[in-house]
């Protein structure tokens, strides 16, 4: 603004005598206004012609130079050499009101200092102006908020040929175009000869701007979008008469990635904006473009923040248990949350009493799955993904076994809760079902005698004896036999009861057990409890019960029964 003031002076921009430029039919009014350190001109293209001679009429012409030296030419526009590049404002030979007249823009941004200019031309019968205003009535409007002075200030004093008048400030009014009709009178009262002209103060800026924060999920994807408004419009005549319309100016948007300021790669160049799939926190701002002739203005948004969001994620199991032998499955649900644009690879942990070292089961779905570890995929628009563990058959007595899948951090998403899920193999072997599985699948009941033999698989499977085979073997009482069926013998006058028993049944082996019982009628029968057996080996022990009750006619038996 210093280099301004130093040469915004009468004498520097003083019109030589012998130039002058009459403009056909109308006054104009010619504005310089400067966004420091670029000063813009506008001015008319003309013909430079000496006394009283007519110029053509004229069309605006823009051009940009840095500071105010003397300039010699515009593209596509006559010659000029003068000094200070101003056309004044003036009125109609003959002393005649302007009869027609198109507005001037004038690209101007919110919150950048504006200043402009404008002189008088006085056309043979105004040697000085005394009072000028921005009218209010007919086509006008008012000047944006920071612009002064205001409408209708006070007279100014007389100012000479080739003299400035000057409006400026900081343009704080909401973007928009604002028009605005500045007369000069040679008297101090508003009256008397004048000449006007229209300005469209175009004060680019944004009536909406991008989102200050929006918040998306990792891989997710948003639509940053922006309302722009001051840009030049084409400006149709008021009234009637020459010159043509104004053209309007040309607006793009630009955006960038960073904070407001930071120039880097285009990104875009519309209203809105879509960001690429983000996993980390990213800032957008987009920058306004206005170019009008030779003039081109900018305005800055505000920082949109796109805010990313880790998915959580969890695991669930489904159903909870089947059996080992059983057609069901264990399916474990790995789900996410948030976005799903983009796949997503996550991390597992697995555990448990069953093995898959072990083969206790196989496992389907996971990309990877060791005997410790895995990974999973959600693929893209898929917010689940399933493991499945498929039991294996075996006919291994043993106890229920758990699978256990644990969600383990990894990049990319967080632990959700539940992160575990255990599911349960339930064993559906019985020591019996083992020893049966040697038969043919349609001879396995535990009351079917395969062998025709008389004696049934269950009764073969409590005694030790040979499935595959007919066998009616019974022990001998008091001969340690290991294979057979029960026996009885007299001692001291009381039946004894000899017969093997499979350890721990009840406690280990459930689904059998061993009851020896007394009758002296085959009618009713009197449970005996057992004595602790005698061991045999790891699987088998011998067990004597005496009859508690004695006499002449007693009949004994053991009873086995396979619970369910």
């Amino acid at each position: 603004m210093q280099t301004i003031r130093s040469m915004i002076s009468m004498n520097t921009y003083r019109i030589p005598p012998r130039l002058r430029l009459v403009l056909s039919r109308l006054g104009s009014l010619i504005l310089l206004f400067q966004r420091s350190p670029i000063v813009q001109f506008l001015f008319p293209e003309a013909n430079i012609m000496g006394g009283a001679a007519l110029a053509n009429s004229f069309t605006l012409a823009v051009t940009t130079v840095v500071g105010l030296g003397v300039f010699d030419s515009v593209a596509g526009q006559s010659q000029i050499s003068e000094r200070a590049p101003l056309v004044v404002l003036g009125k109609n030979p003959a002393g005649t009101s302007p009869t027609g007249t198109t507005a001037i823009n004038v690209p101007a941004t919110v919150s950048a200092p504006l200043t402009f200019s404008f002189n008088w031309d006085p056309n043979n019968s105004f040697s000085s102006v005394k009072s000028w205003r921005c009218t209010t009535g007919g086509v006008v409007g008012t000047l944006p908020a920071g612009l002064g002075p205001a409408l209708d200030p006070l007279p100014n004093p007389a100012v000479g040929v080739g003299g400035l008048i000057t409006i400026s400030g900081t343009p704080t009014a909401l973007p928009g175009i604002y028009p605005v009709t500045i007369n000069v009178y040679r008297n101090a009262s508003y009256g008397s000869s004048t000449a006007a002209q229209i300005f469209n103060i175009c004060v680019l800026g944004f009536s909406t701007q991008p989102a200050a924060t929006t918040t998306i999920s990792s891989g997710g994807t948003t639509i940053l979008n922006c309302v722009a408004e001051g840009n030049p419009l084409t400006i149709p005549i008021v009234g009637s008469g020459p010159p043509a319309a104004q053209a309007a100016g040309t607006l793009t948007y630009e955006w960038y990635q960073g904070t407001t300021g930071t120039i880097g790669t285009i990104l875009g160049t519309s209203s809105s904006f879509t960001t690429p799939a983000l996993t980390t926190t990213t800032n957008y701002w987009v920058r306004l473009k206005s170019v009008l002739g030779a003039s081109t203005v900018y305005a800055n948004s505000t920082t949109a923040v796109v805010n990313v969001t880790s998915p959580s994620v969890t695991v669930a199991v489904a159903p909870v248990s089947v059996a080992e032998d059983g057609a069901g499955n264990l399916e474990y649900t790995f789900t996410r949350t948030g976005s799903t644009t983009a796949g997503l690879a996550i991390n597992f942990n697995v555990g448990g009493s069953a093995t898959l070292s072990d083969s206790d089961y196989t496992a389907s779905g996971a990309t990877t799955f060791t005997a410790t570890t895995g990974t999973v995929s959600f693929a893209a628009g898929s917010a689940t993904v399933k493991v499945t563990i498929d039991p294996t058959l075996d006919s291994t007595v043993e106890p229920n076994e758990t699978v256990d899948l644990t969600v383990a951090t990894g990049a990319g998403y967080t632990v959700g809760s539940p992160n575990v899920a255990s599911g349960t193999i339930t064993n559906d072997d019985t020591a019996y079902s083992s020893w049966a599985s040697v038969l043919a699948v349609d001879k396995r009941g535990p009351t079917q005698t395969p062998q025709n033999d008389g004696v049934t698989n269950l009764a073969k499977f409590a005694f030790n004896m040979d499935a595959t085979k007919p066998d009616v073997r019974m022990l001998i009482a008091g001969h340690g036999d290991t294979i057979g069926l029960p026996c009885g013998s007299m001692v001291s006058g009381k039946l004894r009861i000899e017969y093997i028993r499979r350890k721990f049944v009840d406690a280990t082996n459930p689904g059998i057990s061993y009851t020896p019982q007394f009758s002296s009628d085959l009618g009713t029968w009197l449970d005996a409890t057992a004595p602790a057996g005698t061991s045999i080996d790891s699987t088998w022990e011998r067990v004597v019960v005496d009859d508690p009750l004695g006499g002449n006619q007693r009949f004994g038996r053991v009873k086995v029964i396979q619970s369910p």
